[in-house]
């Protein structure tokens, strides 16, 4: 079996801005010995929490502080067969709102191209496209067309909605070519900085009141499935895949909340498989929200929808996961949890048919 991790990430913390954590604490905290006392206390914390921003900071310091991309990315890969192949999401956090980072968005671009010249044969990047970058289609299409990139991210949490007309020349590039398109789609995550205006309290479409008067939960409203409407109306054939398919805590309400998923009251789980059905290109992955091993009952049962079989992908999200153990403890637990079969189908066979698309 050749195993595909769908999701995954190496930025450092040189590739974060100043501002990432509050009163400038990454500058204090870049110091590996720093982030690793920190760390350390804040693993004995989560214990005693359901929060999942304790446990991604905690990861960040941990895998971080390494100093290169290269060496997170072989601390990851050391989990898995050497066969192995992994998706490697850039993130653009220059346009944040959190100042600017010792190495910036472009300069982590070409560490990602240089190390996917190293290994060829297990990375494959994809470029974070932010609306707000300029000349950010023709960026897109250099790194596709001529750096030997994979695929297109989005983060829309950093400050911006998915239906953006900055990125319809995106869309449009993507969709022509088949080009795959990862997208964050859970709650919470990596969030843009700064104030929450009266002008952003009506969202753009709806004109509905927004919720949310921090940019932690205010967020969400960037993040939301329903966003996705209005791109798929104008691109039907997009190759889009939900991250972390609408996240852990929306598993669980639709575990729990009766009639969650009917009407105008649903999960964010529902709204993407809904998706799923309704258009022919529509993934989803499991990355960070399968960590929590009581959803995969759940996870069985979705694989083995047939309207859904085709389109779930295996991801982790090293390494902004806290998993409980290692890398290769998430994956073969996973593995023992759904069977081979399932596995293969998740792992392997539909990430071959989402990663491939037609270069010139």
């Amino acid at each position: 079996m050749e195993i595909y991790n769908c999701h995954i990430h190496t930025f450092s913390n040189q590739n974060v801005p100043d501002g990432f954590l509050a009163f400038n604490l990454l500058k204090y905290l870049r110091s590996g010995q720093r982030a690793a006392f920190v760390s350390y206390w804040l693993k004995r914390i989560i214990p005693f929490t359901n929060n999942d921003k304790l446990e991604r900071l905690a990861s960040f310091l941990d895998y971080g502080a390494k100093g290169s991309q290269k060496v997170i990315f072989q601390s990851i890969r050391a989990f898995y067969p050497r066969d192995a192949k992994f998706v490697v999401l850039a993130l653009d956090m220059d346009q944040m709102g959190a100042g600017e980072a010792p190495k910036d968005y472009l300069h982590q671009l070409a560490e990602l191209e240089s190390l996917r010249g190293q290994y060829p044969q297990a990375i494959i990047p994809f470029i974070n496209a932010d609306p707000r970058r300029e000349g950010v289609a023709e960026l897109v299409k250099e790194y596709i067309d001529h750096r030997h990139f994979g695929g297109i991210k989005l983060y829309p949490p950093l400050g911006y909605y998915p239906f953006d007309e900055g990125l319809h020349d995106v869309y449009r590039f993507a969709e022509e070519r088949r080009i795959p398109v990862i997208t964050h789609c859970s709650r919470g995550g990596i969030t843009f900085k700064g104030k929450v205006t009266p002008q952003m309290r009506r969202h753009p479409k709806t004109g509905k009141r927004l919720e949310g008067t921090h940019p932690s939960t205010f967020s969400d409203n960037y993040t939301h499935p329903e966003n996705y409407r209005w791109v798929l109306e104008e691109f039907p054939n997009l190759k889009l895949s939900f991250a972390h398919y609408g996240g852990g805590k929306e598993w669980k309400e639709y575990l729990h909340r009766p009639r969650f998923s009917e009407g105008t009251d649903k999960s964010w789980l529902k709204i993407i498989s809904d998706f799923i059905e309704s258009y022919p290109n529509i993934y989803a992955d499991i990355a960070f929200t399968a960590v929590d091993d009581s959803l995969w009952p759940l996870l069985k049962v979705l694989v083995n929808t047939p309207q859904l079989r085709e389109k779930i992908l295996f991801g982790s999200d090293a390494y902004m996961a806290q998993l409980v153990g290692s890398e290769r403890e998430f994956s073969i637990g996973i593995r023992g949890a759904l069977g081979e079969a399932d596995y293969r189908q998740i792992a392997e066979i539909n990430p071959k048919r989402f990663l491939a698309f037609e270069r010139d």
